[in-house]
């Protein structure tokens, strides 16, 4: 208690000493009395003290990045801005590189593949070799379908349905579950080498439902700009991706890597495991592999 009073920094000065009559000037001659309110307020005046303190020093001690890039430049009719990025990953291989763009307006783009120019780095980080190009727009050649062909028409057509079904989350596990062997086209409307695919893609479909395997073969797309989470969780790295499902399973490091064409694709379906068999035992009823149970005579 002692102490507490020794701390008061708001001691009674209205009371003063009955011997005699001190001046301002004397008091600090004098000890003055202490009051419990006075002890109080100077305690908390400790502690508001030295929260204030730490809490100045720990954002002074602490360090926050910050990087801007602001367009100053108003002669620029479209808003836009090139900013070239060089970064370097020393233990990253090249085909797992890839570059997503979210702006303000949280629009996303995934895997910008387009504008990536990708190098191997050696050991000391220097350049080794040429640049490696993305294997989607590499690999396959791509057909094109005349302005007249009467895909475009169909497609253009609000009333029509489409030959493939398209997917999103909640429809695409029971999806590739139900259907014996599934061809699933992920693709992003910003992408050129999507929109060249696409009327390929459904006259493909169209084509399929001509075959004699056209109730176990299925075709479906997936939009990976409206369903971003489907996409991520198949690590879909580059546009247009096709996977491929037997019975439910599908090998994410084996997309299709053929032509883009409707002879190729059909060609490609024919010579799977599960659609060869069938064919080649003509049973489309009951699933191969299977031993029927014999029955026993009486």
């Amino acid at each position: 208690m002692n102490f507490l009073r020794s701390l008061d920094f708001y001691r009674n000065t209205a009371k003063k000493d009955k011997r005699e009559s001190v001046s301002i000037y004397d008091m600090s001659s004098i000890e003055l009395p202490t009051t419990c309110q006075g002890q109080c307020c100077s305690l908390l005046t400790f502690i508001l003290i030295g929260a204030l303190f730490f809490t100045e020093f720990a954002n002074y001690t602490s360090v926050t990045d910050k990087f801007d890039v602001v367009l100053a430049d108003t002669t620029v009719s479209d808003g836009k801005l090139q900013v070239n990025f060089n970064v370097s990953f020393p233990h990253l291989p090249c085909k797992f590189a890839s570059v997503d763009i979210t702006d303000v307006t949280h629009t996303r783009r995934l895997n910008v593949t387009k504008d990536i120019r990708k190098y191997f780095l050696g050991k000391s980080g220097k350049v080794l070799g040429e640049e490696q190009h993305s294997e989607t727009e590499k690999e396959g050649s791509h057909e094109k379908l005349a302005d007249d062909h009467p895909i475009h028409a169909r497609m253009a057509d609000p009333n029509v349905e489409d030959h493939s079904e398209h997917l999103n989350e909640q429809t695409y596990d029971n999806y590739v579950k139900k259907h014996d062997v599934v061809l699933v086209n992920f693709f992003a409307p910003w992408c050129h080498w999507c929109r060249l695919f696409e009327p390929v893609w459904e006259h493909t479909a169209g084509e399929l439902k001509t075959r004699k395997y056209k109730n176990t073969v299925s075709f479906a797309r997936v939009d990976c700009v409206k369903q971003q989470r489907v996409c991520q969780r198949h690590m879909i790295r580059g546009y247009p991706t096709v996977l491929t499902y037997q019975q439910g399973k599908t090998d994410l490091r084996k997309p299709y890597r053929g032509d883009r064409s409707t002879k190729a694709i059909l060609e490609y379906v024919e010579h799977l495991d599960y659609v060869a068999d069938r064919i080649k035992s003509g049973n489309w009823g009951e699933d191969i592999g299977v031993v029927p149970k014999k029955r026993s005579k009486r």
